[in-house]
């Protein structure tokens, strides 16, 4: 079974603490079952420009999120 990960699906796992059974549950779902939108990317971009920790997401969204896609 496929997932498409919406914005607070990805953004709890860039939280300084994401919740353990959130993270714990996505390590079942392998890989190539996990998917988000072109929409979600922007966002997440878009929630990285306003915040006062921009590069610190803006990092997380290069090194992590987009090699992950």
């Amino acid at each position: 079974m496929a997932f498409l990960f919406d914005t607070d699906a990805i953004s709890e796992l860039l939280c300084l603490r994401p919740l353990p059974r959130y993270v714990e549950w996505l390590e079942s779902v392998p890989r190539e079952e996990q998917y988000t939108s072109a929409i979600t990317v922007g966002e997440l971009y878009k929630g990285a420009y306003r915040s006062p920790a921009r590069e610190r997401h803006l990092s997380n969204i290069e090194k992590r999120i987009l090699p992950a896609l």
